[in-house]
This record gives structure tokens, C-alpha cells and sequence, in this order.
């Protein structure tokens, strides 16, 4: 599942036929109440580009960033981008705008694909809300290489409020992924449940032709920090939004401190002081520095925490750091919840701090929308019978700690929540189908299967496995549930719909 420049699978779209049927297996991603929300007081409204934590996302194969400037901490290799074949979406997508509380006059940009054929015998298609990776208001392009069209779905892709350009700018302001966006993203999901019409009088199956929208099979598709969004949109406005059944998210940075890879980045080491075997972080050497450099490139920003790995009270070669998150204007710093609390527990917490260090009140308030960890239980109150995958491979694309300390977050949250069905990794029934060949290597994980920190490090998918490829297969095989209600722990063929 690595970046286009170093893997070597390559997917092919094609359709399955069997003795009875041909059907698509697959083939060619404390917030107010619901009725609005109010502009994020630490977020002017600056896309920045930039993930909170510094850590600059790809779009994951969509749309780039406009105006991405990457603040310090490491980058990830890319995002789930198909190898070698066409991608769906594109030129030929209607562009709409729907009316949002958050989306000012303009409202928020939303592109429409159509499949040639829908996915199920009923002539119906299964409607995928695909949320983007990284922290900017972008969205607009990032499903295209998973080819769900060709798969039959109805693709409603969108960009956040404040995000994009042209005839696809989203009204409103961007506010790093906070309340804003999660308002932005249940006013899409309320259009492409046929609840809501655009600015035109319209509704979703105005613009389908022939191919009809279901209303009671929708999904989300989460893509690295969109499955944060995934997550907590469900959470906290699921009221709004009921006819969501199925949730794909992939190596989604879930859990106190994962937004920053404060287990460890990409490219550095692991945090000597999170111990892979029992999730927690030993905080024992934290220590603060008037004088540290928080933000790794642009402008410095002096005033933040470290490890003090070799007891030295300076920082220096050896010790370790995690860089906070920022708000998009970077005037704010957000370290995790249970970093900052150690610090005020520690009394190393400056009496008088910095005007960018954020107290652990702001701490808490930033992280409850953003940490989708905090929403996971209040999702599954608002859907008890959602259906969950998290896709994740050996080399995630940002974390380095050994447990994938965030995969096992949500995961675990699901399943320990009273999810009905929660997976790792899509049925390889589903993930052969969607590659079009065998594929032995890759995980086929029973369902609801009570993983610990100790396996499921060696239950994740292997690098053979194309992401892009993976995210179909799991798309599919959701909404293919969804629509049987087939809750089987494990499959030996493809289902039809």
C-alpha cells in the first residue's frame, strides 16, 4: 500500500459474470449540536494546506492542495493512488453547489459521478461521501483512483467549506478540520441522501439519469485524517443523518496524539517514550524549552515540549520531538490531550506560556472534534448496525510505532462499542475481485475478530496490496452487506446484490 512510486501492483477494473448474474464485483475515499455551527475561534480561515500536526497529507489522489505550506514534521509518502489504471470522476462530473450553514452564500462545492450502471439488481447505486486526508478545506478529485463509479456506485465528492477555487470553491471558512468542516461534510451527506436539494432546487437523483440513487445504502470513505471526519460526523451529527450505513477508513490517524504521530513519524524513530505493547505514553522525561523551535520549517516558533531522552534538562542530539498542531494561521499550538496534561501535572506547564501554547482546556475543546476517538461511542449509539472496515497496511504512510496504535484506536473503539460488524482489512474475496487476480498475500481477517496490540501488527495488509485497490474492494463489500444485510464474519465469493 505504498506511495505510486514504489509499488508495483497494478489494478485492473473489470466486471464479473457468474451462471445467474453479472454484477459489478468491485472493478474499474465538543462540536455543536445539528442545526449549525459557528466558525472555530482559533481558525480564521486560512487553508493553509498543512495537516495540524505539520505533517503536510497528499491529496491522496485527488486534487492538490492550493496554497499548501508544509510547517515542520515529517511528510508522508503519498496517498491512495491507483498504479496504471484510468480513474474515474474527472471532466465529466457535475459540479453542484448545496446550501450548508457554514457554507456562506456560495454554499459547498460538490461534484457528482455517475456510474454507467448501478451496482445492484434493483437498478439502484450505493452513494459513497468520499472525506479527504490532510487538514486543508480540499476534497474535490480525492476518490478518482478508486474507480467506484466503474464500480457502480454514485460518487459525491466535495470540497470542504473554504476550500477550492473556480467554480468549486466552498463558501464559508475553513477551520482545520474542526466544527466547520464537520457541519460542511452532514449538509453533503443530507444531498446525497436525498434530503436536502442543491442551490438550483435540485436533489442528487435530478442528475442521475437513468441510474437511481439508493437512499437507504450510503457510505463514508475516509482517507487517512478524513477518517477522523468519517467518524465524528457520525458522532455528532448522526441525527441528521440516518440513512448512513457503512464507514471505509484507511490508516486513519484515530487517538490521543496520533494527529501528530507522537508514537513516532515517518522517517524518525519511535517515541522511546510509547511502549508499543501497552498503548500508553511514559511522560516521566517530558520537559519543556523556552528556546525549542516548534515548527520544523518557515517561520520559527519558539516555546514547546520534548523528550528528554538522555536526562540532560537541554534539548539536544538524542532526545525526541513531537511537533504540536496548528491552527491554519499557526498562532495556535496543540500538543495531545495527554501531553499537555502531564505538562500541568508535572508543573512544567510555563506560568506564563506563550500566546501560541494552547492551555489544556483549548487542548480538550480543539481535539473533541478532531479526534474522532472522542465520537466513536456516540456513532455507534446514533448507528448500531453500521458497518466498519479499516483498511491499513505493514508500512502505514505516516506512523511508525509497531502496534498501528491508531488502526487498533479505532478499531478496538468500534468493536468493544457493540459494533456488529468491524474489520480489518476488506474480505479477500472482495480484495481479489477488486484486483482481478489472486492475491494470496493479503490479510482475510474474520469479522469482529477481538485483536490485541500484539497481533494485529501482524494482521495488517503486506505492501503487494494496492491501497487504492483496497478501498474499493472494502467500499464494496460494505455496501454489498449493507444492501443483503449479510453480517457473515468471513466470505468465500462475492456477494450479489
Amino acid at each position: 500500500m505504498r506511495n505510486p512510486t514504489v509499488r508495483r501492483s497494478v489494478a485492473v477494473a473489470i466486471l464479473f459474470a457468474t451462471p445467474s448474474a453479472t454484477f459489478f464485483a468491485c472493478g474499474d475515499s465538543a462540536a455543536p449540536a445539528d442545526g449549525g455551527t459557528t466558525p472555530d475561534a482559533t481558525s480564521p480561515g486560512v487553508d493553509s494546506g498543512v495537516d495540524a500536526s505539520g505533517i503536510q497529507d497528499a491529496s491522496d489522489g485527488g486534487a492538490k492542495a492550493e496554497g499548501g505550506k508544509p510547517d515542520g514534521g515529517p511528510k508522508p509518502d503519498g496517498g491512495p493512488k491507483l498504479d496504471g489504471a484510468p480513474v474515474d470522476g474527472g471532466a465529466s462530473a457535475t459540479i453542484v453547489h448545496v446550501p450548508s450553514s457554514v457554507g456562506g452564500t456560495t454554499g459547498l462545492a460538490v461534484s457528482i459521478g455517475v456510474p454507467a450502471k448501478a451496482r445492484f439488481s434493483s437498478g439502484k447505486a450505493p452513494v459513497v461521501v468520499p472525506f479527504a486526508g490532510g487538514w486543508d478545506a480540499k476534497g474535490i478529485g480525492i476518490a478518482d483512483s478508486y474507480q467506484l463509479e466503474s464500480a457502480g456506485f454514485i460518487v459525491v465528492q466535495f470540497n470542504f467549506p473554504g476550500g477550492g477555487t473556480g467554480t468549486m470553491q466552498s463558501g464559508g471558512t475553513a477551520d482545520a478540520r474542526g466544527p466547520n468542516a464537520l457541519a460542511g461534510a452532514r449538509d453533503v451527506a443530507k444531498f446525497a441522501m436525498g434530503l436536502v436539494a442543491d442551490s438550483n432546487g435540485k436533489f442528487l437523483k435530478d442528475y442521475t439519469g437513468n441510474v437511481t440513487p439508493s437512499t437507504t445504502n450510503i457510505g463514508f470513505i475516509g482517507s487517512s485524517n478524513g477518517g477522523n471526519g468519517t467518524l465524528s460526523t457520525a458522532g455528532l451529527h448522526g441525527t441528521s443523518i440516518p440513512a448512513l450505513k457503512w464507514i471505509v477508513n484507511w490508516e486513519s490517524p484515530v487517538g490521543d496524539g496520533a494527529a501528530m504521530a507522537e508514537a513516532g513519524a515517518k522517517g524518525g524513530p519511535q517515541n522511546p517514550g510509547y511502549s508499543d505493547q501497552t498503548g500508553v505514553f511514559d511522560y516521566t522525561k517530558l520537559k519543556y524549552s523556552s528556546t525549542l523551535n516548534i515548527n520544523k520549517t518557515g517561520t520559527p516558533i519558539s516555546g514547546g515540549f520534548y523528550i528528554d531522552v538522555n536526562s540532560s534538562n537541554t534539548f539536544d542530539t538524542g532526545d525526541f520531538q513531537t511537533y504540536p498542531g496548528f491552527d491554519d494561521a499557526q498562532t495556535k499550538a496543540y500538543y495531545s490531550v495527554g501531553m499537555i496534561n502531564a505538562a500541568v501535572q508535572k508543573s512544567i506547564f510555563p506560568t506564563t506560556p506563550p500566546s501560541h501554547l494552547s492551555s489544556a482546556a483549548e487542548t480538550a475543546t480543539w481535539w473533541s472534534s478532531r479526534d474522532a476517538a472522542n465520537n466513536i461511542k456516540q456513532a455507534l449509539v446514533n448507528f448500531p448496525n453500521l458497518f466498519f472496515i479499516v483498511e491499513a497496511s505493514v508500512e502505514d504512510h505516516v506512523q511508525v510505532a509497531a502496534d498501528h496504535p491508531h488502526v487498533f484506536a479505532q478499531y478496538d473503539a468500534m468493536r468493544s462499542n457493540g459494533g456488529k460488524f468491524v474489520r480489518l482489512c476488506a474480505d479477500r474475496a472482495y480484495l481479489e475481485a477488486a484486483a482481478g487476480k489472486s492475491v494470496p498475500e493479503a490479510m482475510d481477517n474474520a469479522a469482529n475478530t477481538a485483536f490485541t496490540r500484539a497481533n494485529l501488527r501482524n494482521s495488517v495488509n503486506p505492501e503487494v496490496v494496492d491501497t487504492a485497490v483496497a478501498l474499493r474492494a472494502a467500499a464494496c463489500e460494505l455496501a454489498d452487506r449493507a444492501e443483503t444485510n449479510n453480517l457473515s464474519t468471513n466470505l468465500t465469493a462475492v456477494v450479489t446484490p
